[in-house]
């Protein structure tokens, strides 16, 4: 049906001006002068403005009859629906009152069609003799002046005669109307099979069905371990597109074949347990990367039934964050799971932190577009948030610990659904929660910057305005209200209030905030940093105290590219502790047309911790070092006392915390979504010193016992870092699909010893550690333009690839007896071996579809030979360190000389677009190697 509409939207003229934007409508124009006028006009790439210009009538004494040349181009700027889908988007932040790279729908993407018709008649009665089509798809992710790819679209059509046809042609059957805009039909299909797991969607499929997919996985796997297995090589780089052809094979695998794959990968008796381990943790990430709901269906019976370890689940659980198309029935498998009390805390934390993050994918509103939403279809009905929201907010209400309700509440921050506004107020409000608790209501809005920043800002600002309320409730008030990137009269609110600030604290945080973002060069700051700059011509300093709160914000812009950075450092203290409430860090960045807030983050937070480090401290200057570092057992073990005697003073009571109990919290956010917490705190303190305290002292035996058999480690971790993929409808009835993806896998087998000196003494005079290790590591940068038809598909890809494959064999010694003495020791590889490889490459691709295959397909691929880049191109071949050594390094390989620099006429720079390869290896010699 698309490659029909193609015909018919190269043959749609709108001649007599209906419907136009012109103030005056004309049904006929004048044929003496030129015409130009714009009307919107549903075309096959989507509903868009169209500009028409007709030039006068041209007559020859060869034409019986005068001709019209008409002009047609769609306006991709001003369309109020685009064609297309978009998936994990969804992780950046739309970006206010800055320039068009960073807003529309046409984010790197550049579009342009245009049609040339050559028409004989009048505008109301005529007939095409002629219309050529031109389409131009250029590709620049991440400059306007660097075009990666460029896509050519062409066709014509001529009138060759008239016959005049007395059948008369049959009503349609179907009382379904068709629209000129490309069907999406089998891509709705396809997404629903993702989400839902129904296999009858695949059945009217037009590629090609492969018949066994559990033995093409398993070739996949076993092709993975054998690319990896070799020292001297570490991991080949061509694993990473195995790691990445077997996910896309599972994403269209049924549950039936899922099982066969397990039982022929993960139970055969065929393979060593090493071999069969490593099969395991690669198909399991593989399943978790996929992100189906057959293969999230799978994970989850697996880890119910404790086949997978409680950190590799964990792992697996946070890959599913990125999921392309979330589903209702996938956010209810896992809370089914995150409900299980036997789930293990790494467990339940992960599993709940995910469900958040999958419920924005679901119901938040974000950049992200699927197929099922072109038609009257919604991915998330209002009826399913609620029943979200309901599930989130009774989570919280059954929390019994500060623990469980921060967790709440970081699940309900990563779920970022509008209505979650409402149940947040209240704790927010809520003065009989205690401050931490509060502080992470406030936080939990941070999601909503963009979708509700009113309403936040009329949530927060009376709490920020309180001079009553506490310092790091109110700061942390002030610090959402201006990551909604605030208006001016906003802004003056918040000035008005610090004239007359009591806190020092709060007015040291506010003032170092607005001083720091009136340096902002952040375009998407640009306005709020003219605000602020603005504001602090009539504000009063105040002399700073050694312990200040702060706050920096150090932002790097390049203009040309539109390409920059901002490292954000806060730290708050108070009047009460000597050590600061919070620190935190944060990266963001305006990277390829994407904003990205809180891309990583990394904070602390306590309460009343000093207390307990008070207490130790005294213990040290009472007793001495040595009373309290003690490494006999000349005592009983008496935890439950020592905890009460530490805390006493504190009056704590196990289960019933009050707001004077020590505890704090770190966490860590990433791509916006809390991504792990570790809380410390009466329950948490026990667990961590309960098998080294005795009678107040630190019991170093039990220590000194478990480092001393040693850790040893063998694991294989798969991933893809990111992954977007974007399609467009084109003007050739196929959508062209542009993906970016980083498939990377790592490995690492050795073991960890630590000795305490001397052995078995009374004493602890010194330490000696042991790492032998064999980390490698491999991974694949793709930058990817496919078109994909039923026979046949073929593109353009850019690949950056990287391989290290260092060993390491380091014991570093160290004493403090009577002065404090470090050596380390570092042995150097006694094989010979490749320690690194870096790779660019352009490659021009095609993939022939046989009818049906029970192999993966592999493309065709040559190297593209880009000659304006060619001229410099230098060998590289050179040998060092041999007689400090005895081994030699060699590097080899070929590079751009010019890598740096931009090509001739927008051409990126040979690193980005051109074929360089460079290796560093460790060559065997006669001599034995030394030790540094």
């Amino acid at each position: 049906m698309n490659i029909k509409r193609v015909y018919i939207n190269m043959l749609q003229v709108n001649l007599a001006k209906k419907n136009t934007h012109e103030s005056r409508l004309n049904s006929e124009y004048d044929s003496e002068k030129e015409n130009v006028f714009t009307a919107p006009e549903v075309t096959l790439e989507g509903d868009c403005e169209v500009v028409y210009t007709v030039l006068p009538e041209s007559s020859s004494e060869r034409r019986e009859e005068s001709e019209i040349t008409v002009t047609k181009s769609i306006n991709f700027e001003k369309c109020s629906r685009r064609v297309g889908q978009r998936y994990n988007f969804r992780f950046g932040d739309e970006c206010p009152s800055c320039e068009n790279k960073f807003n529309g729908e046409e984010r790197n993407i550049e579009s342009s069609t245009v049609f040339n018709y050559r028409i004989a008649g009048t505008p109301s009665r005529f007939v095409i003799k002629e219309v050529e089509l031109r389409s131009v798809y250029s590709y620049a992710p991440l400059s306007e002046q660097e075009t990666f790819f460029t896509t050519f679209v062409s066709g014509n059509m001529r009138l060759i005669e008239v016959n005049k046809e007395q059948k008369r042609i049959a009503a349609p059957k179907s009382e379904k109307k068709e629209s000129l805009l490309y069907s999406m039909e089998w891509e709705k299909k396809e997404e629903k099979f993702l989400a839902t797991g129904d296999e009858s969607l695949l059945k009217e499929s037009p590629f090609p069905e492969m018949k066994n997919k559990h033995e093409v996985v398993a070739r996949l796997i076993k092709s993975v371990i054998v690319k990896m297995e070799t020292e001297e090589k570490g991991i080949e780089l061509d694993a990473t597109h195995e790691m990445a052809r077997i996910v896309k094979v599972l994403r269209f695998a049924t549950k039936e074949e899922i099982k066969k794959m397990h039982k022929e990968i993960c139970e055969s008796s065929s393979h060593e347990e090493s071999v069969r381990s490593q099969m395991k943790d690669i198909f399991t990430d593989a399943l978790a990367l996929a992100g189906t709901f057959n293969t999230v269906e799978h994970l989850v019976e697996k880890i119910r039934a404790r086949e997978v370890s409680p950190l590799k689940s964990a792992s697996l659980l946070k890959t599913l964050t990125s999921i392309r198309v979330p589903s209702e029935k996938i956010v209810k498998s896992l809370v089914s799971l995150c409900k299980d009390s036997r789930r293990q805390p790494l467990e339940h934390q992960s599993c709940w932190l995910t469900v958040g993050s999958l419920m924005n994918g679901l119901c938040g509103e974000h950049r992200d577009k699927l197929a099922i939403e072109s038609s009257e279809e919604r991915k998330c009905p209002r009826d399913i948030k609620e029943d979200f929201v309901r599930e989130l907010v009774e989570e919280f209400k059954r929390a019994e610990t500060r623990y469980q309700k921060v967790l709440a509440l970081k699940t309900i921050a990563n779920s970022g659904m509008d209505l979650i506004v409402f149940p947040l107020e209240k704790v927010i409000r809520d003065e009989k929660e205690e401050i931490t608790v509060r502080v992470q209501a406030i936080e939990a809005l941070r999601k909503l910057r963009s979708v509700l920043p009113r309403k936040m800002i009329n949530i927060l600002m009376p709490v920020y305005k309180n001079i009553l309320e506490h310092p790091e409730i109110r700061v942390a008030a002030f610090h959402q209200i201006m990551q909604t990137v605030p208006e001016k009269n906003v802004i003056d609110q918040v000035v008005n209030q610090l004239e007359k600030e009591p806190s020092t604290q709060v007015h040291s945080f506010v003032y170092s905030s607005l001083e720091q973002y009136s340096r902002s060069e952040i375009p998407c700051e640009k306005t709020m940093s003219d605000y602020c700059k603005h504001a602090l011509r009539t504000l009063r300093t105040q002399p700073r105290k050694m312990v200040s709160s702060t706050y920096k914000h150090w932002t790097v812009y390049n203009e040309e590219n539109k390409n920059g950075a901002t490292l954000n450092w806060a730290a708050l203290f108070s009047n009460d502790s000597v050590l600061p409430k919070e620190v935190m860090t944060t990266l963001e960045t305006a990277f390829a047309g994407q904003w990205n807030k809180y891309l990583a983050q990394v904070g602390f937070q306590q309460q009343n911790i000093d207390q307990v480090l008070y207490k130790l401290l005294e213990k040290v200057e009472k007793s001495g070092l040595e009373e309290v570092l003690v490494r006999g057992k000349r005592s009983s073990f008496k935890p439950t006392e020592i905890l009460r005697g530490l805390f006493s003073k504190l009056s704590i009571v196990s289960r019933k915390q009050k707001e004077q109990d020590p505890h704090a919290l770190v966490y860590i956010r990433f791509r916006d979504m809390d991504y792990a917490l570790l809380p410390i705190d009466e329950e948490a303190i026990p667990e961590m010193i309960k098998t080294v305290l005795r009678n107040g002292r630190i019991e170093l035996g039990e220590i000194e016992s478990f480092l001393a058999k040693g850790v040893r480690f063998n694991t294989v971790l798969s991933s893809f870092v990111y992954e977007r993929t974007r399609s467009i409808a084109t003007s050739m009835g196929s959508p062209l699909v542009f993906t970016s993806k980083m498939p990377t896998i790592f490995k690492v087998d050795g073991s960890i010893k630590v000795e305490l000196e001397p052995r078995n003494g009374d004493s602890l005079d010194g330490l000696r550690v042991r790492v032998q290790a064999r980390p490698a590591f491999a991974s694949t940068h793709i930058t990817k333009v496919e078109i994909n038809f039923p026979m046949v598909s073929l593109g353009v890809k850019l690949l950056h690839s990287a391989s290290v494959n260092v060993p390491v064999d380091m014991t570093t010694e160290m004493s403090w007896d009577k002065k404090f003495d470090h050596k380390t020791t570092l042995a150097l590889p006694k094989e010979s071996r490749r320690v690194v490889q870096l790779q660019t490459r352009p490659v021009t691709f095609v993939r022939v579809w046989p009818k049906e295959t029970r192999v993966y397909v592999e493309p065709k691929e040559k190297t593209i030979y880009v000659e304006e880049l060619e001229t410099l191109v230098h060998k590289i071949r050179s040998s060092h360190l041999e007689k400090a050594t005895g081994l030699r390094m060699n590097v080899e390989g070929h590079v751009h000389g010019h890598i740096w620099e931009k090509g001739t006429e927008g051409i990126p720079s040979a690193l980005l677009i051109g074929e360089n390869n460079l290796e560093i290896s460790f060559e065997k010699t006669g001599r034995p190697p030394r030790s540094t």
